[in-house]
C-alpha cells in the first residue's frame, strides 16, 4: 500500500506542476487572445476626418465597408451630380478602390482625388 501512496503523491505534485504551468491567465498568450478578441472595425477611427483616410484602410477589408461608408457619405454631400446620393457613394467608393490599386504608396491618402475624378464622371458604377 506504500507504493500506491507514493504513486498518488507523485501524480498531484505531477498535477500541480503542470497547473502551475499553465499560469494564472496574465501571460503573453492570455494578452495576445484579450486583443485578438478586439475587432479590426473596434481598433478604426471612425471619426477621422475624410482627408486622413489612407490606401492602407482602403485595401484592408477588415476596416473597409464601415471607414469607407462613412468616408463616401461624407465626399458625396459635397457633390452635385445628376444622380441619387446612393450612386454618388457608391462611384466614391469604387473610386477609392481604383485609385488605390495604382497607387504604390499605402500612406497615400486619396479621398479628395476620389471626390474630384467623381465630380469630373471618371468612375461610374452600374448602380449609376
Amino acid at each position: 500500500m506504500k507504493r500506491s501512496s507514493s504513486a498518488a503523491a507523485l501524480a498531484a505534485v505531477a498535477a500541480a506542476v503542470v497547473l502551475g504551468a499553465c499560469g494564472s491567465g496574465t501571460d503573453a498568450s492570455s494578452q495576445q487572445r484579450e486583443q485578438a478578441r478586439v475587432t479590426p472595425v473596434e481598433r478604426v477611427d471612425l471619426n477621422k476626418p475624410p482627408r486622413e483616410l489612407t490606401c492602407a484602410e482602403v485595401n484592408d477589408p477588415t476596416t473597409f465597408n464601415p471607414l469607407i461608408a462613412r468616408v463616401a457619405a461624407t465626399l458625396a454631400r459635397g457633390i452635385e451630380l445628376n444622380a441619387t446620393v446612393t450612386q454618388i457613394k457608391a462611384r466614391i467608393q469604387y473610386a477609392l478602390l481604383e485609385i488605390c490599386k495604382k497607387a504604390s504608396d499605402p500612406e497615400h491618402r486619396p479621398a479628395l482625388d476620389a471626390a474630384e475624378a467623381v465630380r469630373r464622371g471618371k468612375y461610374v458604377t452600374e448602380l449609376g
